[in-house]
């Protein structure tokens, strides 16, 4: 439980929960461009870290 609220917490996490949630599926450059001033490797990051977690699946 603790590592689930660790990794909520974090401040990119959070922005593009909710912007999945907001707007459902998203290719990568619009969900970029959607959270903001993320770059391009902490919003891949980021992503990385949800799938595995099954808090967000990825399509090839």
């Amino acid at each position: 439980m603790r590592e689930i609220l660790g990794r909520m917490a974090d401040k990119w996490t959070l922005l593009v929960i909710e912007v999945l949630a907001t707007d459902g599926k998203l290719r990568f450059s619009r969900l970029c461009e959607r959270v903001g001033e993320v770059s391009q490797r902490m919003l891949t990051k980021t992503l990385h870290q949800l799938t595995p977690r099954q808090v967000i699946c990825c399509r090839d």
